[in-house]
């Protein structure tokens, strides 16, 4: 698919070289790698580079990643590697990170940082787990879903999202509510169009916070606040005239655009979020998980909670 393309951990111009990218491998590839891809990583806002004979012309130190950024990737990459030691007992596996460059755009990824399963046996059902453990990784992080995230779990054992869960914790105190002034998307793969965007600010976790509820179940849309990375529900409670509303934690464009259409059609949408409580005694929060338009054959049903034992 790539051909020809200059996609390149290489022949960057000297004064690249001074900067973040002086210790990346030099490699000129045709786009292979890609098959044993288990992440994708970009900036939102791409630099501006062109090609100059076999050289990447760029300005200044655009090149150089984001720290916040920097230090996201290192901790995906920590995460999966823990997944990779105890899921590859018997036969080694490892992780590994690579940036590269696109200036063609050809993959629509001009720059990019990809994460690569290695080892003995690396096989379409391993990709599709460690893919699986990205896309988690990321949604706990910045507690964000989709319906087509949420599809990819079932590759992992509760074992396996127990460990990533607890090192997802441990990086949500650590950063609670820090900004992310260079916004940057996290994606299982160059089939994955939806993406998870990692912006603005990430969300407050106090070490004492539980899940205590969670909800499933039935909603009006009654609008968002994107602003302030709110969506509005009014929950179906059994008939149609009881409902309450609740506002919910969003950090997903995606959900906007479903609430905005649930609108304009006057659909019900199907939702899934929790109730975070803190041990400091702070306010509660409502978390929106997931969220799609409802078929058309679903009035009548019930929203239900859940209470974690």
């Amino acid at each position: 698919m790539l051909g020809e393309l200059a996609i390149l951990k290489c022949y960057f111009e000297a004064v690249f070289m001074e900067h973040e990218l002086a210790d990346r491998q030099v490699i000129v590839s045709d786009g292979s790698f890609l098959k044993e891809a288990v992440g994708i990583i970009r900036p939102s806002i791409p630099p501006r580079m062109e090609l100059v004979g076999k050289l990447v012309k760029t300005k200044g130190c655009e090149l150089a990643a984001d720290p916040k950024q920097r230090s996201y990737e290192d901790f995906v990459s920590n995460t999966l590697n823990a997944l990779a030691r105890h899921f590859g007992k018997e036969k080694k596996l490892v992780v590994t990170t690579s940036l590269y460059l696109d200036p063609s755009k050809e993959t629509g990824f001009p720059l990019f940082t990809v994460f690569s399963l290695q080892g003995a046996g690396v096989n379409e059902r391993k990709i599709s787990k460690f893919r699986a453990a990205m896309v988690f990784i990321t949604s706990e992080i910045t507690a964000q879903s989709s319906m087509f995230h949420e599809s990819l779990t079932h590759h992992l054992t509760e074992g396996e999202l127990a460990l990533l869960s607890e090192e997802c914790h441990v990086f949500s105190v650590k950063n609670s509510g820090k900004r992310i002034t260079s916004e940057f998307a996290v994606y299982s793969s160059l089939d994955d169009d939806a993406g998870l965007a990692v912006s603005g600010q990430l969300p407050h976790v106090a070490s004492g916070e539980a899940v205590t509820e969670v909800l499933d179940g039935l909603a009006w849309s009654a609008g968002y606040d994107e602003f302030s990375n709110l969506a509005f529900l009014k929950i179906i409670d059994g008939a149609d005239s009881e409902t309450t509303k609740i506002s919910f934690q969003c950090r997903h464009t995606e959900v906007y655009d479903i609430l905005a259409r649930a609108r304009l059609e006057r659909s019900r949408v199907r939702y899934r979020g929790c109730r975070i409580t803190s041990a400091t005694g702070k306010k509660d929060q409502w978390r929106l998980n997931s969220v799609e338009l409802a078929p058309a054959d679903t009035k009548g049903e019930e929203n239900f909670g859940l209470t974690p034992q």
